[in-house]
């Protein structure tokens, strides 16, 4: 089984005041999956190109819209199908709503936030961890 995890740390926003260690934990986040974690794949949001290390890093001047953020769900989603993901989440807290018709989810994401799932069909476990 593969392991894949989306890691979001946002810091810029709009309406809302700025989270500047937010992309900071986000990477620190990321680079532990990659190094010590048997992950196949980690995402970053937002993201960006650091040609000298030939790697992307969470981007702490980028802003992520909401259709940002749901299609990077939903890709990843779909790119882990029965396999598990983690999804961790540092930035100001949001509601999303069900986009996905019948079969979509309600998800509440709060700040320093992670959710493992093991498996999204219907009746399957997942595992909160809150920090």
């Amino acid at each position: 089984m593969a392991f894949y995890a989306l890691v979001v740390g946002i810091t810029k926003y709009d309406t809302s005041s700025n989270l500047p260690k937010a992309a900071v934990d986000a990477e620190a986040i990321a680079r532990v999956l990659e190094q010590h974690g048997d992950f196949y794949k980690v995402d970053r949001l937002p993201r960006r190109w650091v040609a000298e290390q030939n790697r992307y890093e969470v981007a702490p001047d980028k802003r992520v819209a909401a259709d940002e953020l749901f299609n990077a769900l939903k890709t990843l989603l779909q790119e882990a199908k029965n396999n598990e993901v983690l999804i961790y989440f540092a930035g100001h807290g949001f509601r999303v709503t069900s986009r996905a018709g019948k079969q979509g989810v309600s998800v509440v994401m709060g700040p320093f936030f992670a959710l493992r799932l093991k498996c999204l069909r219907r009746g399957a476990s997942s595992t909160f961890l809150m920090g």
